[in-house]
Formats: C-alpha cells, structure tokens, sequence
C-alpha cells in the first residue's frame, strides 16, 4: 500500500463529514441572516445559531481526523499503539484478521478510529506493520508490568 491509499482508506469517512458539516454550517448562517433582516424574528435566529454551531463543530471536528489521518498515512510511526474495538466497548476481544473497527494511539495522545471491511483492514494492519515494527497490536501491557 502506498501512503496516498492509506489516506483514502483512512480519511474517507471524515472528507465527507467534513463537507456536510461546511455546507450546512453555511445554509446556516444563510437562514440566520435571511430570518433576522427579512423576518425580523429574534428567537428564531437564536436556534438557528445553535444549530449551525453544531454544524460547525461537525466540520472542525471532521478537519481535525482529516489531518489525523494524513499524519498517519504519511508517517505510521505516530501510532504506538492498535487494537478492536467495538461501537460500544473500549477494547474488544475479536482477533485481528476478523476485525473491522479499530483504534489507533497516536504519540501526540489523540486517538483515531480506523472502520474498514475485514480485506482492506487486513491490508492496512500488515502495511501498519511493516512500516512500524515497534507497534503494539491488540492488548496492552506495560513493559514493566508484572503479570500474575
């Protein structure tokens, strides 16, 4: 896999986000100003703003896993740590070649959530691999850590 692949496998999900969350934080304040110089309505401009404000964090939140992704694409390094997961639960117990949603830890302490179809997360976890062999897969334990 090449870098360029890895962002569109990676950064899919969140160019979308990203684009609605922008259109419609637009239309938003379209209808802001249409509703306060047009209509003259107050209140109704405050909901409006409410809304839009949760469109734009749609939009900064779906920029920031843009760059997220592209970070990862273009040095795997940053990820320290990967694991399954589940909608609903932290870590789950699924092994890695059934998997199709997945965590990554990032050095910087953001987190990314990676959902693929089990192929193409196969591809993306043996590229993650080869291109960082210090990567923690699955559970997590410190080195210093006793077992037992």
């Amino acid at each position: 896999m090449q870098s360029t692949e890895v962002y569109r496998l990676l950064g899919r999900r969140h160019r979308r986000g990203y684009l609605i969350g922008r259109i419609l934080w637009n239309v938003c304040v379209i209808v802001m100003v249409v509703i306060i110089f047009v209509l003259g309505s107050i209140s109704w401009t405050i909901v409006v703003f409410f809304v839009a404000l949760a469109f734009y964090m749609l939009w900064v939140n779906n920029l920031g896993m843009q760059n997220s992704a592209w970070r990862i694409s273009e040095n795997p390094r940053l990820v320290y740590w990967a694991h399954p997961t589940s909608g609903h639960e932290p870590y789950a117990d699924v092994p890695l070649d059934e998997c199709t949603i997945m965590k990554l830890h990032l050095t910087d302490g953001t987190e990314f959530e990676v959902l693929l179809p089990v192929e193409q997360m196969r591809a993306f976890i043996n590229w993650l691999r080869e291109q960082n062999p210090e990567l923690r897969l699955g559970e997590y334990r410190a080195e210093n850590e006793r077992s037992g």
